[in-house]
């Protein structure tokens, strides 16, 4: 058994080039860019109205000024304005010639065709050409998740298409002879598969779909043939169940069968103990304990991160210091445990929580509490790490 930080040393070890394809913008939500994308426009391309109000000359202190025409969005004024003289403006209006300043509507009275303000400051409330954006600056950098401030930002810069990492492929094998599809009748020693359901929705979030998911019963060759299959035509396999020490936990011996070079087949973790990781010439294999949230808790601390690496993302949890908001303790403290919890008014709070087969503690979780191993128990307003779900 190796310590997490040694499984995760191994893990960021491991090497892999990905490919590029460009998509729509439309299309890149989730994706990683491959390389820096730089503007060729300037952002504003011209000076332009931050308020409504009345475009004026700065210098000019005429007590009143006559309205010589109104400017809208997408609209251009040719006429100067001259002392004495204002143009009714809209936000992001081109400024007029002559023009440098925007008194706000709030400020202005308009009767007759004269306006009159009440305030009139240092403020010229105008966004300058270029001040946002100027040919050759980065608007977004190779490696970034594209979300969706990262895809206006591209949008504004004219971008219609970005270059990205390809997504790896990923397919998921669900091993266990109890185990039946959520919607089929539950018979008396079956259980339902979350697993397939939990590992699936969390590459959707990656914006990895799995090429497959199957399951498969424990039988050794039946396994030996899925996963030789698989791993000829997959950059990872993840297997959930039959890692541990049980007269029905293959997976271990299938994947030595096959040539696969374990890296580690225990950590010291709480849960996930048997969680195994192996390596061949094609590709990579995780085999994740059998119980639903060590398969969600070890995705979430080893996979997520090891599938972001692939796509050229360094991937860094979110990871909150707060007090507790209570007294917590466990009995034994051999392996670094992760607890979900809640935070409530800054502090953390650990859900009720029955161990690593108890799914339902996590619909309430925010996040994971991290316990060092060695440490048996965190006192009450004592601070602790969390790493946040979702982030």
């Amino acid at each position: 058994m190796i310590e997490l930080e040694n499984a995760l040393r191994i893990l960021l070890r491991a090497r892999w080039s990905p490919d590029t394809e460009k998509v729509d913008l439309d299309k890149a939500q989730g994706r990683i860019l491959a390389g820096d994308l730089v503007s060729d426009i300037e952002m504003p391309p011209f000076d332009k109205a931050a308020m409504d109000g009345y475009a004026v000359n700065s210098r000019d202190e005429s007590e009143e000024f006559r309205v010589t025409g109104v400017v809208a969005a997408g609209d251009i004024s040719d006429t100067a304005i001259e002392a004495g003289q204002a143009i009714r403006i809209m936000t992001g209006a081109p400024m007029p010639p002559g023009s440098d300043q925007v008194v706000i509507r709030e400020h202005s009275m308009e009767t007759q065709g004269m306006v009159r303000f009440s305030r009139r400051d240092s403020t010229l409330n105008v966004c300058l050409r270029g001040e946002d954006l100027k040919p050759g600056d980065r608007v977004l950098r190779d490696g970034m998740r594209i979300g969706p401030a990262e895809i206006a930002a591209a949008a504004a810069a004219g971008a219609h298409r970005l270059r990205v990492y390809r997504v790896p492929r990923v397919v998921v094998l669900v091993t266990g002879s109890e185990i039946v599809p959520p919607g089929e009748k539950l018979a008396e020693g079956k259980i339902f598969d979350s697993n397939g359901a939990s590992i699936t929705a969390q590459l959707r979030a990656m914006s990895v779909p799995p090429v497959e998911v199957i399951r498969v019963p424990d039988d050794p060759i039946r396994i030996e043939t899925e996963l030789q299959k698989w791993i000829d035509a997959a950059d990872v396999v993840i297997l959930s169940g039959g890692v541990s020490m049980g007269d029905y936990d293959y997976v271990p011996g299938v994947m030595k069968k096959l040539g696969i070079q374990l890296q580690f087949t225990k950590v010291a973790m709480k849960p996930g103990k048997p969680t195994v990781f192996g390596k061949h010439e094609r590709g990579y294999v995780f085999g994740l304990p059998g119980n639903p949230v060590s398969t969600f808790m070890v995705f979430e601390i080893m996979i997520k991160p090891f599938l972001y690496r692939m796509m050229g993302h360094d991937f860094q949890h979110q990871i909150l210091t707060l007090p507790m908001g209570n007294d917590w303790r466990r009995r034994k403290a051999r392996r670094t445990e992760f607890v979900p919890v809640r935070i409530v008014g800054g502090r953390i709070s650990a859900l009720e929580y029955h161990g690593s087969a108890h799914v339902f503690a996590l619909t309430g979780a925010e996040g994971l509490m991290e316990v060092p191993a060695g440490k048996l128990e965190i006192a009450k307003e004592s601070m602790a790490h969390v790493r946040l779900l979702g982030s």
